[in-house]
């Protein structure tokens, strides 16, 4: 992929993120609105909700970025592993992680592995507050920072896009 075309997927990416925000967020906020944050806490609820939401992501990219975000496979865990823990700033709490071969195969996450984004939903859970609609914006925020991961940008890219 050429850095032209890289640009043009990160803007798009970066338009999503913050004009389709309250479009896909419409759809729940009902629900969300009247969940009790004890609802959520069951993480099988929380992990229901994040699948939704993911999905619904998913469907609105442009097509041109959701056609290779189809090949990501996405994985939700409560927390991540230990030995990625430590490996992280003391202070900081991890909410994604992507591994694995980016689009364009400039960079390589992980060993032998295919393209993957981990989401740790307790850690999102935490970090919203335990506020439902919060919730739904960090698991947007979250995946959209590890997909873009995928698409070939680094932090600072993803930093200047508010991702």
């Amino acid at each position: 992929m050429g850095q032209e075309s890289k640009r043009a997927l990160a803007w798009d990416l970066h338009a999503f993120a913050g004009i389709g925000l309250a479009q896909t967020l419409r759809a729940e906020y009902a629900l969300v609105m009247h969940a009790h944050p004890r609802r959520l806490s069951n993480r099988a609820a929380r992990t229901a909700l994040a699948e939704r939401e993911v999905r619904r992501i998913m469907d609105a990219l442009p097509p041109e970025i959701r056609e290779p975000a189809r090949r990501v496979a996405v994985l939700f865990f409560d927390r991540p592993d230990l030995a990625l823990t430590d490996e992280g700033p003391p202070d900081e709490v991890l909410l994604g992680l992507f591994e694995g071969e980016t689009l364009d195969a400039s960079n390589w996450e992980g060993f032998n592995l295919p393209p993957q984004i981990s989401l740790f939903l307790d850690n999102i859970w935490e970090e919203a507050a335990h506020h439902p609609p919060a919730f739904l914006r960090e698991v947007r925020i979250t995946f959209l920072h590890e997909l873009g991961h995928y698409l070939g940008l680094d932090e600072d890219d993803l930093l200047r896009r508010g991702l």
